[in-house]
């Protein structure tokens, strides 16, 4: 299997065929609310997202980091502290081949032992958050890879944060599948 991701369109392709990613289908089938996405919020996004994963594997200047993003990893740094969460992947690609969608795993670890898997927001919740997160939990365990805790890591604008457990339900596996199944006839028929 190969998983290739072209950053600039968002696409992720499966052995050269383009496949969904999660927040796509999500998206699609109406279950994000767009209000609270300006392209200002996305660019800070993707950018706080790379200063984390700069940050984790120790390739970070602090220096060189946009004035606007220093309290979004400040706020990450302090729930590295305070948590004690040991980092095992930060910004993980993965695919399922069976069912044929991708998506990147924001943050993968252990807080006291029990793994977590972190998905960053900086935005209110949102009922979606936990279909988006069902969705990578499978692709997780697809891998062999344990998923004891799902959890949105809430960073904001005045350095803080908050890490909010996020409920795992077959409900929200389903809706997710569901939700796949039409985004796949959308693809296939050019809807």
């Amino acid at each position: 299997m190969n998983l290739t991701f072209d950053e600039e369109t968002h696409t992720y392709c499966l052995d050269g065929i383009r496949v969904p990613s999660v927040t796509q289908v999500i998206s699609a089938a109406g279950l994000v609310d767009t209000q609270w996405y300006t392209p200002e919020s996305c660019e800070r996004g993707k950018y706080v997202h790379q200063a984390i994963e700069f940050f984790v594997h120790g390739v970070l200047s602090k220096d060189c980091l946009d004035a606007r993003l220093v309290p979004y990893l400040n706020g990450f740094e302090l729930f590295m502290l305070q948590s004690g969460f040991k980092t095992t992947y930060c910004e993980l690609r993965l695919a399922c081949e069976r069912l044929r969608f991708a998506g990147t795993l924001d943050l993968y670890g252990e807080i006291n032992g029990v793994s977590w898997l972190i998905d960053f927001k900086s935005v209110a919740a949102v009922p979606a958050y936990e279909v988006q997160l069902a969705a990578y939990a499978a692709l997780a365990r697809a891998e062999g890879i344990t998923v004891n805790k799902l959890g949105a890591l809430y960073l904001s604008a005045d350095g803080k944060y908050n890490l909010r457990e996020v409920k795992q339900s077959a409900w929200a596996w389903e809706v997710f599948q569901a939700a796949l199944v039409v985004e796949r006839w959308k693809i296939q028929n050019g809807a």
